[in-house]
């Protein structure tokens, strides 16, 4: 693991495991950081490829359905994946309670013109 890390036999040796590991583990992160970007490129490069496609195929407007990152790589993306959901929950209940504060107006001005004219 050292050598792949560009660690020499050398240098392995004369430095103290905590430092070899940390080596090690920089290069593991700057190889798994490559990865990612590497599946953003070829992730966004499909997308266009497949949305000239189907537009240049399809005659009738039919959705195309999005798929994330983390479904082609879920060890690399887990963070992200984590982050999408704990995002669309709270989109969710945002739009939940905007539709419970937009029900109790339409009901309180009901209730106060009825009121009103009593």
């Amino acid at each position: 693991m050292a050598l792949n890390a560009g660690i020499s036999p050398f240098s392995f040796w004369e430095q103290s495991i905590d430092e070899d590991i940390a080596l090690i583990n920089a290069y593991q992160n700057r190889i798994q950081r490559e990865n990612k970007e590497m599946a953003i490129q070829n992730s966004v490069l499909a997308t266009q490829i497949l949305i000239g496609l189907h537009n240049m195929m399809s005659k009738k407007e039919e959705a195309i359905t999005k798929t994330n990152l983390w479904d082609f790589f879920p060890d690399l993306f887990v963070e992200e994946k984590k982050a999408y959901e704990k995002l669309q929950k709270d989109n969710e209940v945002f739009s939940v309670k905007e539709s419970r504060y937009a029900y109790a107006n339409k009901f309180n001005k009901k209730f106060r013109k009825k009121g009103d004219g009593e």
